[in-house]
């Protein structure tokens, strides 16, 4: 698939009094080890290819405010896909020496009806001066490094991205990154 945009971003989107707001809440809950996997599907907890924690949100008014960047991102990049719901949305914190190797948020499908992750979306909740390391990195063709893009936006930036992009979070060397992740299906592509 030949993609005119492969990421789309709106720089400090969301206010950062609102980013403090979340971040605040959900600290104050019971995280658990992110797993490779979802639980459901048999997760395992790999530290060495992911270390963070978690907390899963299941709040409409967290899927409105992410919605709208998603749709927005699906037709300003050209992407068009088809896309039906978005899972649980991750709120995730990266503490030192946490972090999560290459990888894409596409699965295989277990039949030809199964919906998929199509689409892919970060919201950067805190200052990156908050933090060493963490940066969020896309590797846009196999091996050649020129062709890594390395991030580190500014609170209240959201990107999203097709969940077939491989990328990756790199070790954070002090302080701690919060960010909420979301992944859109739909039907597989055709």
């Amino acid at each position: 698939m030949v993609l005119k945009e492969r990421t789309w971003h709106f720089n400090n989107a969301i206010p950062n009094n609102f980013c403090k707001a979340i971040i605040k809440h959900y600290s104050s809950l019971r995280d658990e080890q992110a797993t490779v996997g979802s639980k459901a599907d048999g997760g395992l907890i790999k530290k060495r290819t992911r270390n963070s924690l978690v907390h899963w949100i299941n709040e409409k008014w967290m899927y409105d405010l992410i919605h709208r960047f998603i749709g927005l991102s699906n037709r300003n990049a050209g992407w068009n896909f088809d896309i039906d719901f978005t899972e649980k949305i991750q709120f995730t914190k990266y503490k030192l020496n946490q972090h999560y190797t290459w990888h894409k948020d596409s699965q295989f499908a277990k039949d030809k009806n199964e919906p998929i992750r199509k689409i892919s979306s970060v919201i950067f909740l805190n200052n990156p001066k908050d933090y060493k390391g963490g940066e969020f990195q896309f590797k846009l063709d196999n091996e050649r490094k020129q062709n890594i893009i390395k991030l580190k936006p500014e609170v209240g930036t959201v990107i999203v991205f097709p969940s077939f992009i491989t990328h990756r979070v790199t070790p954070v060397t002090s302080g701690v990154r919060h960010t909420l992740v979301s992944w859109t299906k739909g039907p597989q592509f055709k």
